[in-house]
């Protein structure tokens, strides 16, 4: 069991890490060239300011999203948070989704993305357990730190 409890907060950081390169990957298209990304979802943009709501919607947010969730993976006691944090973000975005494909009926893109999204939120929440419990294994016994603990 020990092992484990050594292992175990690098799963948390494994999750934070795959959140910040998601977001950013999603990121740089929209910033880099936002016209060619909305014809790619067959998105047409009319004017100015449609392709500055694709920058900041598409680009913006989810880089700064990124960011925040590299802040949480480089700061130990900001991990928790950060879980958290991915967590309401790929949840609220999945269950939009579901809902879109109920209403709207099932598209290719969104079927592709469904089961990674489901995937992410089930890692994300075996993450925050064993984040909790390795907060409250070092509560009960405050002789048993982990490497972790140690740099913050």
């Amino acid at each position: 069991m020990e092992t484990f409890w050594r292992f175990a907060p690098w799963l948390s950081r494994l999750i934070l890490l795959a959140g910040t390169l998601l977001f950013a990957c999603l990121a740089w298209p929209a910033l880099a060239d936002p016209v060619h990304e909305a014809t790619t979802h067959c998105i047409s943009l009319g004017s100015a300011e449609a392709v500055s709501r694709i920058r900041i919607g598409f680009g913006a947010i989810p880089l700064a999203t990124a960011i925040i969730a590299f802040v949480c993976l480089i700061s130990p006691r900001r991990v928790l948070t950060g879980l958290y944090f991915v967590l309401i973000w790929v949840g609220v975005i999945t269950v939009v989704r579901v809902i879109g494909v109920i209403i709207n009926g099932p598209n290719a893109f969104d079927l592709a993305v469904l089961r990674p999204e489901f995937i992410i939120l089930a890692l994300t929440i075996v993450s925050i357990f064993i984040e909790r419990g390795k907060r409250q294994r070092e509560i009960r016994n405050p002789r048993v730190i982990t490497a972790e603990s140690l740099s913050s």
